[in-house]
């Protein structure tokens, strides 16, 4: 029986980390920082891929870095940098709670009838 090392604990965290993730996106740099925010001895692309909401959200920040890699602008201080890193994961997250929403809206009117 293979072992388990993304519960829906670390989902959130994991998909934080992809939300918010800068420069060169792949899957084995995601999977070594996910073992080091985690404490985990091995996490493998195969094992993140399986989940859903992680696939997912791998496949839009890719293309999300692909799309901007030439639109980034340098911050010109740390502050600036924390604040646009705030908006940018806020929008991420807004993003998602829109998708359960419609989600959640879509099942709602499966049920009335």
């Amino acid at each position: 029986m293979p072992k388990i090392v993304i519960t829906a604990e670390n989902i959130p965290e994991v998909l934080h980390l992809i939300e918010t993730w800068n420069g060169k996106l792949t899957w084995p740099l995601l999977c070594e920082e996910i073992m080091v925010m985690l404490e985990l001895d091995n996490v493998t692309r195969q094992a993140l891929s399986g989940y859903k909401a992680i696939q997912e959200a791998y496949t839009a920040r890719k293309q999300y870095l692909r799309e901007n890699k030439n639109a980034e602008v340098q911050p010109v201080n740390s502050n600036i940098e924390y604040w646009q890193n705030q908006v940018e994961s806020l929008e991420v997250e807004l993003k998602r709670a829109n998708k359960t929403i419609e989600m959640y809206k879509q099942r709602f009117v499966l049920w009335q009838h």
